[in-house]
C-alpha cells in the first residue's frame, strides 16, 4: 500500500503543475488499488463527462481497475476503432491480466496484430 500512495501523491502533484488526462486516469487507478473506489469513481465520472480527451486505452485500464470488465472491453474497442495507441501494449501491459484469458482479449490481440 505505501507505494499506491506515494503513486496517488505523485499523481496529484503532476495534475497540479497542469497534467494531461493521462495523470487523471493513473490517479484514479491508483485509487481503485488503494480501495478508495468512492474517489476513483469521482475521477472517471470527471473524464467521462469532461471536455478533454482521454485515450479509451487508458481508460480501459481504469476500468480494469474497479474491476468493470464489460467497461473495459467495451473501452478497448472505442480504442481499436480510433486506433489509440495504447494497444501496442496489449500484450505486456500488467493491468489488463484480468482479461487475458477471455475471448474477446484474445480476438482484440489477433485483430491488433499481436499473437495471443
Amino acid at each position: 500500500m505505501p507505494k499506491t500512495l506515494e503513486a496517488i501523491a505523485a499523481y496529484q502533484r503532476a495534475i497540479e503543475l497542469g497534467g494531461e488526462p493521462g495523470y487523471r486516469i493513473y490517479l484514479g487507478v491508483a485509487y481503485a488499488m488503494a480501495g478508495e473506489r468512492g474517489r476513483a469513481q469521482a475521477i472517471l465520472k470527471q473524464l467521462e463527462t469532461g471536455g478533454s480527451y482521454a485515450s479509451p486505452g487508458e481508460l480501459a485500464i481504469f476500468y480494469v481497475a474497479l474491476g468493470e470488465r464489460e467497461q473495459a472491453f467495451a473501452s478497448l474497442e472505442r480504442a481499436y476503432a480510433a486506433r489509440d495507441a495504447q494497444l501496442q501494449f496489449l500484450r505486456v501491459e500488467p493491468a489488463f491480466d484480468p482479461l487475458r484469458s477471455d475471448p474477446r482479449f484474445q480476438d482484440l490481440m489477433r485483430r491488433v496484430g499481436l499473437t495471443p
